[in-house]
C-alpha cells in the first residue's frame, strides 16, 4: 500500500508537472499574440515620432489590436496627406512670392521710366510755352489797336491755360 501510494504520488506529480508545462506553452503562446503585435506597433509609433512619415503598420493580433493598428494607419495617411497638403501650399506661396517681388520691381522701373519722361517732357513743353508766353507779354506792350490786343489776349489766355493742363498731367 505505501509503495502503490508512492507510486499514486510520483504519477500525480509527473502529471501535474507535464500539465504546468503544457500550461506554460499555452500562456507563452497566448502571451505572445498579444505582445508582438502590441510590441512591433510600439516600434512603428517610435519610428513615425522620431519623424519617419511612410510608418505602416501590419495587421496582425487580435481584433482590438488590429482596430489599433488600422487606427495608427489612418493616423499616418492623414498626416501624410496634410503635410504635402502643406508643401502645396508653401511652394505656391513660394511662387507667388517670387511673382509679387517681379511685379514691384516692374512697377519700380515703370515709376522710374514715367518720372524720367515727366521730366523730359516738362522740360521740351514748357520751355518753348513759356517762350511764347513771353512773347505775347512783350506784344501786348506795344502799341497796338484794341482788335490786335484782344488776339494777344486771347493768344495768351490760351498759353496759360495750356501751361496749367501740361502741369496738371506732368504731376498726375
Amino acid at each position: 500500500l505505501s509503495s502503490m501510494r508512492g507510486e499514486i504520488v510520483r504519477s500525480s506529480l509527473t502529471v501535474a508537472m507535464l500539465l504546468s508545462g503544457l500550461m506554460l506553452l499555452v500562456l507563452l503562446a497566448v502571451t505572445s499574440r498579444l505582445t508582438v503585435p502590441i510590441r512591433q506597433l510600439a516600434a512603428i509609433m517610435r519610428r513615425a515620432q522620431d519623424g519617419s512619415r511612410d510608418e505602416r503598420a501590419a495587421l496582425a493580433g487580435t481584433s482590438e489590436i488590429v482596430a489599433m493598428q488600422r487606427a495608427f494607419n489612418t493616423m499616418m495617411e492623414v498626416l501624410q496627406s496634410r503635410g504635402e497638403a502643406i508643401a502645396e501650399a508653401r511652394d505656391r506661396a513660394l511662387e507667388q512670392g517670387v511673382a509679387l517681388d517681379q511685379a514691384l520691381r516692374s512697377a519700380i522701373e515703370l515709376a522710374k521710366a514715367k518720372d524720367e519722361f515727366a521730366s523730359t517732357v516738362s522740360h521740351e513743353l514748357r520751355t518753348p510755352l513759356n517762350g511764347v508766353i513771353g512773347m505775347l507779354d512783350l506784344v501786348s506792350e506795344m502799341e497796338l489797336g484794341n482788335k490786335q490786343h484782344e488776339y494777344v489776349r486771347t493768344a495768351r489766355s490760351s498759353a496759360d491755360m495750356l501751361l496749367s493742363l501740361i502741369n496738371d498731367i506732368l504731376t498726375f
